[in-house]
């Protein structure tokens, strides 16, 4: 996983991650913070079967929208089994993915993922700025 510099304050995120076996179940969590004199939950924090998830992408809708916002740069994109290593590709936040209004601040995405009920990785990030209201 690297945070590649674009210009400026512009950066790309690229994670390649290998499986070690096939993963026939897959979990998810996921939270969003807000920093305010230390990290705070902010909107969401949610738990899913991300297999479960692929079949019906609309059943969660919070898992829906942090989905739409990593499609496009991702393989993540079929059901279980999972028999290939997983990539995340020149992934660059904009305020066109994200369609909701934030007020000015600090805001991280921790992630935590399970395949086949072990812990798998975590994977976290943090960005400044508004989208605007």
């Amino acid at each position: 996983c690297f945070l590649k510099a674009v210009r400026g304050e512009d950066s790309y995120m690229k994670v390649h991650a290998q499986l070690k076996e096939v993963g026939r179940e897959a979990n998810v969590s996921i939270r969003l913070l807000k920093r305010a004199n230390g990290w705070k939950p902010f909107l969401y924090k949610v738990h899913f079967d991300a297999c479960k998830f692929m079949k019906n992408t609309r059943a969660n809708p919070v898992a829906e929208f942090f989905y739409n916002i990593m499609k496009e740069y991702s393989n993540v994109n079929h059901t279980c089994p999972y028999d290939h290593d997983l990539i995340l590709d020149k992934f660059r936040l904009s305020s066109d993915l994200v369609k909701l209004p934030f007020p000015i601040g600090e805001y991280a995405v921790d992630t935590t993922w399970f395949v086949n009920g072990q812990l798998w990785a975590r994977v976290n990030g943090s960005c400044r700025g508004a989208v605007d209201m």
